[in-house]
């Protein structure tokens, strides 16, 4: 995929609508997730997975510090 299109689309699912918000309460696609990084990692990959192709989708990482982080992926 190339990466300015993957860029528009984290953009636009993801960043526009997490940025600067209360993710406790702001978030319709949050309610119900304590927003950890782990829940957040499931909830992007959900936000972003039904924009591109079968399979290109492999790994979601979110990181909440340069050694902490939380990771989705195709294989579990």
């Amino acid at each position: 995929m190339d990466l300015k299109q993957l860029s528009n689309l984290m953009t636009s699912e993801i960043i526009e609508q997490v940025d600067h918000r209360n993710l406790n309460t702001d978030i319709p696609w949050l309610r119900d997730r304590i927003p950890t990084a782990e829940n957040l990692a499931v909830a992007f990959w959900d936000r972003l997975r039904p924009h591109l192709h079968e399979s290109s989708l492999r790994t979601v990482r979110v990181y909440e510090t340069e050694k902490s982080w939380a990771e989705c992926s195709v294989d579990g």
